[in-house]
C-alpha cells in the first residue's frame, strides 16, 4: 500500500513538474519575421518582460528536427541597440547563426558566445541571406 502511494504521488509531481513547459513572456514589444522564402521561417519576438523568443523552423522536412531552433532569453536596451543574452547553456553557436560575414555588420554584432547586440532603429535585416522584417 505504502508503494502505491509512493508511484501515485511520485507520478503527481513529475506531472506537475512538467505539465507547463510554456514561459510566460508577457506582452510582444517588437516583433521580427521572416520574409517568404524557402529556406527558413524565423521569427524574433521581444516581450514587455525582458524576454525574447528566438525560434528557426527549416521549410524543408530533410532538415529534421536538427535544424529547429528556439532559444529563450534575456534582452537589455543600451543606447541604440536591443542587447540579446542567450543562455549560457546554449547549444547554438551565435558566430554561425549571426554570420556577419554573409549579412554584413551594420543590422547586428556578436559580442560574444552568448551575445547579440541589434540595432533598434532597423526596419529589417539579413540572417543567412534571409530579409527578416519588423512587423
Amino acid at each position: 500500500m505504502k508503494r502505491f502511494f509512493g508511484i501515485i504521488l511520485l507520478s503527481s509531481l513529475l506531472f506537475a513538474c512538467g505539465a507547463n513547459k510554456s514561459i510566460p513572456l508577457g506582452k510582444e514589444h517588437l516583433v521580427y519575421n521572416a520574409a517568404g522564402n524557402d529556406v527558413a521561417n524565423i521569427f524574433l519576438g521581444l516581450y514587455d518582460s525582458g524576454q525574447f523568443v528566438f525560434e528557426v523552423k527549416p521549410v524543408s522536412i530533410e532538415a529534421g528536427k536538427e535544424g529547429y531552433i528556439k532559444e529563450v532569453g534575456n534582452y537589455t536596451e543600451e543606447d541604440n541597440w536591443y542587447v540579446l543574452h542567450f543562455s549560457k547553456k546554449s547549444k547554438y553557436d551565435l558566430h554561425a547563426l549571426f554570420d556577419e560575414e554573409l549579412d554584413g555588420t551594420d543590422f547586428y554584432e556578436v559580442v560574444d558566445a552568448h551575445t547579440v547586440k541589434i540595432r533598434k532603429d532597423i526596419k529589417a535585416f539579413y540572417l543567412w541571406g534571409i530579409l527578416i522584417e519588423r512587423r
